[in-house]
């Protein structure tokens, strides 16, 4: 079992120094490019200021902490059993009506369900 865990952790760090040698790469040409180009979409002037840079930045992490709590905290929770509403994901909304309809016709309550759950 640990010698399949090295050979994932290997994998995986060979996949990630891969993805930094093509970003890298494809900065390079993307700075090459824009700067041969007689009307670039960026002037690499503006892209060796460090004013630049800090905006672009700010915003790229603001958005990637929000894209991670919108999608993978948010729901995590509340699908979760102890500390969220204890919901399946694949659960429906309609679940409560079908249970107070078939309440309705053994002669229960049929609003009994949602005063307990209060």
């Amino acid at each position: 079992m640990r010698a399949v865990m090295c050979t994932v952790l290997r994998a995986a760090a060979l996949i990630s120094l891969a993805l930094v040698l093509v970003s890298a790469a494809a900065f390079y040409l993307f700075w090459r490019t824009e700067k041969r180009a007689s009307q670039p979409m960026v002037e690499t002037v503006h892209l060796r200021q460090r004013s630049t840079w800090a905006p672009l930045l700010t915003t790229t992490l603001t958005m990637t902490g929000i894209f991670a709590v919108i999608n993978g905290i948010v729901p995590a929770y509340v699908q979760a059993a102890d500390p969220g509403f204890g919901r399946h994901p694949a659960a429906s909304r309609h679940d409560g009506a079908r249970r107070r309809r078939e309440r309705h016709l053994h002669g229960l309550d049929p609003d009994d369900d949602r005063r307990r759950e209060r």
